[in-house]
């Protein structure tokens, strides 16, 4: 019996052979007359239509096995891409120029954010919390389930 948790990482060596196998087939599938390959491609191809069956195969079965945590996964995600996000929210506030894009002038503006940077990393340190206790959870979840 395997647990998910080595599924996960026999699903992560399937698609790095597969990359593999596209490269191969991508660099040896023109040659010039004189020259022989030393990969035979459409062997590689048929190497790839294997590959990926039992790339569904393995996927299939992930995701039956995941159905149960599937709210846990899907929100961890959805948090990271929060956290990406607030990272990104310009939080400068106070005094700065602006320079017209026509005549070139400066004009000083004064700015306030609404949400200032403390906000911010607040959230920021909030959420990488919960994302850290999902991980754990889903960590202890693909190392006990088996198939």
């Amino acid at each position: 019996m395997k647990t998910l948790a080595k599924l996960l990482k026999e699903k992560n060596t399937i698609i790095t052979k597969i990359n593999d196998v596209k490269r191969r087939i991508e660099s040896e599938n023109i040659v010039q007359n004189n020259n022989v390959s030393k990969w035979d491609v459409r062997k590689q191809y048929a190497d790839l239509l294997e590959l990926t069956n039992k790339l569904i195969e393995i996927k299939t079965d992930i995701a039956r096995l995941n159905s149960s945590v599937a709210n846990k996964i899907f929100r961890l995600s959805e948090l990271k891409a929060i956290v990406s996000f607030l990272k990104e929210v310009d939080t400068f506030e106070g005094r700065s120029f602006v320079k017209n894009r026509f005549d070139g002038t400066s004009q000083e503006e004064i700015r306030s954010a609404q949400m200032d940077s403390i906000f911010v990393q607040k959230e920021i340190d909030s959420l990488t919390g919960q994302i850290n206790d999902l991980q754990d959870e889903l960590d202890t979840y693909n190392h006990t389930v088996k198939i």
